[in-house]
């Protein structure tokens, strides 16, 4: 009887280091995911100059079988308002993807094994109006993670991003952020961003606001931006 205590005791021990290694790792691997970047600031044009940033609304997100839907009625909306604002080519288009590179079976797990590269949940929406061909992949939150984003934004001399799409309260947001460090004026399109419920994406609005960005509806947008050309 000893004896099988002494080797539960010892299994129960594994058990429990296990998770503690296990729980350690997910947490250094999300956490690094949320980080936001910094960077040099923008300098100051003369002239202010627009882009829309679409961001991660991705056939995994956006729709009602993707592997890892945030809500498929406001990503249909927000893809109405997306492709109006496209439309009027008042503003650079450019547009965000996200894939996931963790190959490792448990945080493949916990991110359903959604935006991988070459599969089809990892594409843009096909309903999303697509102008020129600037796409940039990212791995984590911020969208400018990428540096190839910045140096396009820099060399074609954009300081005012309007920012469109999904997750509001994860990539939208560590973007926003990300853009502030930089210094760009920012735009937040509140019926074209995305998240899990209605009350979810009304918080982030505050919060952005709070952070000093402006908060545009659709048609307020599309009025600056034709009043601005």
């Amino acid at each position: 009887m000893k004896k099988i205590i002494k080797v539960l005791l010892i299994l129960i021990g594994v058990l429990i280091v296990s998770g503690a290694v296990l729980f350690l790792y997910v947490g250094s691997v999300m956490k690094k995911a949320s980080v936001v970047t910094t960077g040099e600031k923008i300098q100051d044009y003369g002239k202010e100059k627009e882009a829309l940033l679409v961001i991660d609304l991705q056939n995994d997100i956006t729709l009602p079988d993707g592997k890892i839907a945030t809500n498929t009625v406001q990503s249909d909306e927000a893809i109405e308002n997306i492709n109006r604002i496209i439309s009027t080519n008042r503003a650079e288009t450019v547009y965000i993807l996200h894939e996931f590179k963790e190959t490792n079976p448990i945080i493949k797990f916990i991110t359903k094994g959604a935006l991988r590269h070459g599969e089809d949940g990892a594409l843009m929406d096909k309903r999303i109006k697509v102008e020129g061909n600037n796409f940039f992949i990212k791995h984590i939150s911020d969208s400018f993670s990428n540096k190839e984003l910045n140096d396009f934004l820099v060399k074609n001399k954009i300081n005012h991003l309007y920012i469109a799409g999904a997750d509001a309260e994860y990539c939208v947001d560590k973007t926003i952020k990300g853009a502030l460090n930089r210094k760009y004026k920012i735009s937040v399109i509140k019926d074209a961003i995305v998240t899990k419920t209605d009350e979810g994406r009304n918080n982030k609005i505050q919060d952005f606001s709070c952070l000093g960005v402006e908060i545009l509806s659709t048609e307020e947008a599309l009025k600056k931006l034709i009043k601005e050309q």
